[in-house]
């Protein structure tokens, strides 16, 4: 018996097949290059932009005028670690335990979803208002560098309250001396959204402030002798 030519209709589906596994061989292959990760390059980029920040702390000023071209893996990892490295430095002064365990986690998701939301902010604000298309990128970068001196001062916070309105105040002049200089964006129209947004800022504190305050003042009016007297007797009968 011969061997039996196909039909041309069961070649073609043949062929259309193959056509499609040889796609999805090379669809495969460009998702596992994609996803490929250059650690060794990572790491080196990490270390040179770490070695920027003493740079920073030594001339604020003239480090807003000059910020690094990070990309993101830099910037949300090396934000991610300064936010936990305050985060921690700040409850262990507390001895908060629970705060340490959880500001690990929270803190710098925290950072992340307030940075995120204020780079938005004045994104779409320099968009309609001064009709400059600025990089999402670059503007989260101003808010990163000019947020330092807040987040340094969260470490003595407990200890010293009003040293939140001093880190927000240079924090506000960091982030209009980076705006101007880096984007040339009009000065009045700059010093006029950050003073708006600054003194919000200080009135949110100022309540939050008195509302510690007075729960602080309610709990020692409550913790009478003859309130210490009357739970000391129900634990006793329990």
């Amino acid at each position: 018996m011969g061997w039996r030519t196909p039909p041309k209709c069961d070649v073609l589906k043949h062929d259309a097949l193959n056509s499609k596994a040889s796609i999805e061989i090379e669809s495969a292959s460009m998702n596992e290059r994609r996803i490929h990760i250059d650690w060794d390059r990572l790491k080196l980029q990490l270390k040179e932009a770490a070695l920027t920040l003493p740079n920073f702390f030594k001339n604020p000023v003239q480090g807003m005028r000059s910020l690094p071209d990070w990309q993101w893996s830099e910037i949300l990892i090396l934000q991610a670690i300064f936010v936990i490295s305050c985060s921690t430095l700040a409850n262990l002064l507390q001895r908060d335990l629970l705060g340490l365990i959880t500001g690990i986690f929270i803190s710098p998701l925290t950072a992340l979803v307030f940075s995120t939301v204020g780079t938005a902010f004045f994104f779409y604000l320099f968009k309609f208002a001064s009709h400059r298309d600025l990089s999402f990128r670059l503007i989260y970068m101003h808010l990163l560098f000019a947020s330092i001196p807040l987040m340094v001062v969260t470490v003595i916070a407990h200890l010293l309250p009003p040293a939140m309105i001093i880190g927000a105040i240079a924090s506000a002049a960091l982030l209009y001396i980076g705006f101007v200089a880096n984007f040339k964006l009009p000065e009045k129209h700059v010093r006029n959204v950050i003073a708006a947004l600054l003194a919000i800022y200080t009135v949110y504190w100022l309540l939050v402030l008195i509302n510690n305050t007075r729960s602080h003042k309610s709990m020692r009016l409550r913790a009478t002798p003859e309130s210490l007297d009357i739970l000391e007797r129900e634990l006793k009968s329990n």
